[in-house]
């Protein structure tokens, strides 16, 4: 059975675009994370885990609600630069918040 998405309607072509080859990449081979056995959401937080407030990490590896994927990629691309902000505007330790949740 063919499903048609947009009938019979003229579609344009797509604007130009780039295509990445990450599979082919040596240092990835096209790796994405993933949760392994006995794994908990606790592991992501300490990947997401900054150092000394001067080194923040983000992506899917680090967001425990939407792990490998494009959401989690969104999400924690917004989350570390707010967290930057709010650091030198306010001098609110992050690596004090982190540890201090770990505790609960």
């Amino acid at each position: 059975m063919v499903v048609k998405l947009f009938t019979d309607a003229a579609i344009p072509d797509p604007v130009p675009s780039v295509v990445t080859n990450w599979g082919l990449d040596p240092c990835s081979r096209g790796a994405y994370s993933y949760v392994a056995v006995r794994a908990s959401g606790q592991h992501y937080d300490i990947l997401g885990q900054p150092v000394v407030n001067c080194l923040f990490f983000a992506g899917e590896a680090t967001c425990k609600e939407h792990p490998d994927t494009v959401g989690g990629v969104s999400l924690n691309g917004h989350r570390e630069p707010v967290q930057i902000i709010d650091l030198v505007h306010s001098g609110k330790d992050y690596v004090y918040v982190v540890e201090h949740l770990q505790t609960y």
